[in-house]
């Protein structure tokens, strides 16, 4: 296992410049994920629900056994979306 990670800063940071940058770390994740790699979800990229359960998937459905079993009520992790529609 390694990590890779691309830090770049917005010149000018206007909405354009951003836009761009979101949109090309998608397609770069994209990319990364269909040869097997996998993200650190700390970064600029926004994951869906479906992302998620990608991410997780050999164990998206004991994940999602835990998290109605230990957090019925949803405190945990409800920002980053990981279990929105669960």
């Amino acid at each position: 296992m390694f990590l890779f990670a691309i830090l770049r800063t917005a010149v000018p940071p206007d909405d354009s410049v951003i836009t761009k940058m979101l949109n090309d770390n998608r397609r770069l994740f994209e990319q990364n994920r269909d040869l097997g790699g996998y993200q650190y979800p700390v970064n600029a990229l926004s994951f869906s629900h479906n992302d998620w359960q990608q991410h997780f998937h050999p164990v998206w459905g004991n994940l999602v056994s835990a998290k109605r079993r230990y957090d019925p009520d949803n405190l945990l992790t409800p920002s980053q979306g990981i279990f929105a529609n669960c």
